[in-house]
C-alpha cells in the first residue's frame, strides 16, 4: 500500500506509527483511519469518513453477501455470443468472464448470449454453480439465457425455458416483430440455508433488438409466467421469499418495457439502494461496446419482496483484468440483498 505521493512503509520512521501501521495493514483506532486515509487518497477528511463509516455498516452486518445464511447476491451479464477469431475470441475472455462472476460473490446469475459451447466452458469454469437453460432454436451453438444458481445454497424445485412469442411453449418460435427466436428460463428454488427455508422464483431474459412491439409484449408473456408460478406456489403450498427477474432488455428505463416491469410490483434494484436510496456503484451505461463505442442502460435486475431489502448494487467494470480487453462488450450488473 502506498500513499498517494507514492511512499510505502519504509519511508516512514519508527515514530509515524499509525501511518505504518496503515501502510502495512494493521488495525488502528477508527478516528485515525479516518485521517490518515484522507492523507493517502486525493479526499477531504469529511468524504473519507463517510465512505469508511458506509463500509464499516456493510462490512459489519452479518447479512452481508453470499458468506450469510440470510443474504442473497443477484447478478446479471450480457457475456456477448462466442467469437472464434480476432481480439475478443471467446478463449480470450472466457476466464475473465468466470473471475468476473467468482469476485463478486453472486448466488444466483443470470446470463444473456450464452451459445452451446459457453455454456459447456462456464459449467467447467464455475463448477460451485448449477445451470439451466435451452438453447433458443435448432442451431448449432444457438444462444442460451440461462440461470446459474450456487449448489450448496440452494434446491431446485423446477425450471423451465419458454419462447417469447404468440406460441411460448413452441420451440424457435418468433414473437411479433422480433428478428430472433428469444426466450426466458425461469427455477423455482429452495434455499438450503435461510431459517424459513422458502423459496424464490428466478426469471432470466433477453429480449430482441429489432422492432417496437415485440418487447412489450414478450414482457406480458413473461410477467404471465410469473403469475402462473406464484399460483402454483401457493396452490403447492410453499412459501416464496421472492420474484426475481434478471435479464438485458434491449430498452431504457424511459422505455414502455420498462415501465410495464415496474408497474407490475417489480422494482429496479440496480438503480439505488432501498435502505439510503444511494446511487448504485459504479457508470449508469451497461452497454459498452468493445472501446466504448455504444452507451445506455438496458441490463437490469428487477425483484419483488416484502421481507427483504437491497443493501448494495453495482454497474461492474468490463475491464476485469485491466489489460484494456473487455470481457464483454456489456458491463454486469449485481445487486446485495439482506433480510429485514
Amino acid at each position: 500500500i502506498k500513499t498517494k505521493d507514492g511512499k510505502t512503509a519504509a519511508d516512514f520512521s519508527a515514530s509515524d506509527e499509525k501511518i505504518m501501521a496503515v501502510l502495512q495493514g494493521k488495525p488502528v483506532p477508527h478516528d485515525d483511519q479516518i485521517n490518515l486515509a484522507a492523507a493517502t487518497c486525493d479526499l477531504s477528511v469529511t468524504e473519507t469518513a463517510a465512505i469508511l463509516e458506509a463500509d464499516a455498516r456493510l462490512h459489519s452486518s452479518s447479512t452481508l453477501h453470499s458468506g450469510s445464511d440470510q443474504a442473497l447476491s443477484v447478478l446479471s451479464f450480457n457475456i456477448r455470443y462466442a467469437e472464434y477469431e480476432g481480439p475478443h475470441a471467446w478463449p480470450l475472455r472466457c476466464h475473465k468472464v468466470a473471475d468476473l462472476v467468482t469476485w463478486n460473490t453472486p448466488d444466483i446469475v443470470g446470463m444473456q448470449e450464452v451459445t452451446t459451447k459457453q455454456f459447456e466452458d462456464l459449467g467447467k469454469l464455475l463448477p460451485e454453480f448449477t445451470r439451466i437453460g435451452e438453447p433458443r432454436d435448432s442451431r448449432e451453438n444457438a444462444e442460451h439465457a440461462p440461470l446459474f444458481f450456487r449448489t450448496n445454497k440452494f434446491d431446485l424445485l423446477h425450471s423451465g425455458t419458454f419462447w417469447l412469442s404468440e406460441t411460448p411453449s413452441e420451440k424457435g418460435s418468433v414473437g411479433w416483430d422480433a428478428a430472433e427466436p428469444r426466450t426466458a428460463t425461469y427455477a423455482v428454488l429452495r434455499s438450503k440455508t435461510w431459517q424459513d427455508k422458502r423459496s424464490v422464483i428466478a426469471i432470466n431474459t433477453h429480449l430482441d433488438h429489432e422492432g417496437k412491439d415485440n418487447r412489450p409484449k414478450a414482457i406480458s408473456v413473461i410477467l404471465d409466467k410469473i403469475g402462473e408460478l406464484l399460483a402454483t406456489e401457493a396452490q403447492n403450498g410453499n412459501g416464496l421469499s421472492m420474484v426475481l427477474l434478471t435479464g438485458d432488455l434491449n430498452d431504457k428505463d424511459t422505455s414502455e418495457v420498462y415501465k410495464k416491469i415496474t408497474n407490475s410490483n417489480l422494482k429496479d434494484l440496480t438503480r439505488s439502494t432501498v435502505d439510503t436510496q444511494r446511487r448504485c456503484f459504479g457508470p449508469t451505461d451497461t452497454l459498452t461496446g468493445w472501446v466504448d463505442e455504444y452507451s445506455g442502460r438496458m441490463d437490469f435486475i428487477f425483484g419483488r419482496f416484502e421481507e427483504w431489502a437491497v443493501q448494495s448494487c453495482a454497474v461492474l467494470d468490463n475491464d476485469v483484468w485491466g489489460d484494456n480487453l473487455k470481457a464483454s462488450d456489456h458491463r454486469a450488473v449485481v445487486a446485495h440483498l439482506r433480510h429485514r
